[in-house]
């Protein structure tokens, strides 16, 4: 098994080892009518299937067949990490999913010599580098998992689920709560943002809190209490002040 394809089973492992909570309520929580459905879920099939496509020398429909008969594996250390709490070296995962892997193939060739047919997998149009392509994807995984712990553990506060439910006109010290929650979670971010963007009235700091929560207009106009109309107009001052870019996109990157 190269490199690149392996690593797509050594990161799915990794997380559910590192973050076995989060695992939990993002994929053991919801249920599946099939593997398949579970392994769009996760993502990037279509770059998994060209990855080992190229690494291989398989066609589509062989390629689709090597990773969905991996997958399952692979979930199953998941599984066995997050609701156990069994650790597995790199290196012990990189073994198992190597044999089973080079036994899949192994099925292929001998399918093929007695006239077997693969299912076919969907058409997958990928003109890049499979190394460099799975690595990006990588990289993407890592950013959504990380995005997604980051939301549950905003969401798990009481202040936030109880605004979520029943949002309402904020004190002094609900936002001290806020404020302090977001610096906790994303590394001191309203001291960035008063660093980065000094010219911020206290208004317009406690409006970029919001949108870094995520909350919607209305809700925001309760917190704050305005109107909406008011919230919408706050977001287009904001926008001015962020150099023409949107309010949403500018707090998310801090």
């Amino acid at each position: 098994m190269t490199p690149s394809f392996k690593g797509f089973g050594l990161e799915m492992v990794w997380f559910a080892q590192q973050e076995r909570e989060a695992y939990r309520r993002l994929f053991l929580n919801k249920k599946f009518a099939s593997f398949r459905e579970l392994m769009d879920e996760v993502g990037h099939v279509d770059e998994i299937i060209y990855s080992v496509q190229e690494s291989f020398h398989l066609n589509r429909d062989e390629a689709f067949y090597i990773y969905q008969t991996l997958f399952p594996l692979a979930f199953g250390m998941c599984i066995a990490a997050a609701l156990f709490e069994m650790n597995f070296t790199p290196e012990y995962i990189s073994e198992v999913l190597g044999k089973a892997c080079r036994n899949a193939i192994l099925g292929l060739r001998i399918g093929a010599h007695f006239g077997e047919e693969v299912v076919p997998a969907k058409d997958i149009v990928l003109p890049m580098d499979p190394d460099t392509l799975v690595e990006k994807s990588l990289q993407s995984v890592r950013n959504s998992n990380v995005d997604r712990l980051l939301s549950i553990l905003i969401d798990q506060d009481k202040l936030v689920s109880s605004l979520r439910m029943n949002p309402r006109y904020l004190k002094d010290s609900d936002w001290a709560s806020l404020e302090s929650l977001l610096d906790r979670v994303y590394c001191k971010f309203t001291s960035v943002l008063k660093s980065k963007y000094p010219s911020l009235t206290p208004s317009e700091r406690r409006l970029c809190v919001l949108l870094k929560l995520d909350f919607p207009i209305r809700s925001m106009s309760l917190m704050l209490g305005i109107s909406p109309t008011s919230v919408t107009k706050s977001k287009q001052r904001l926008k001015a002040r962020f150099g023409g870019n949107s309010p949403e996109d500018t707090v998310k990157t801090l």
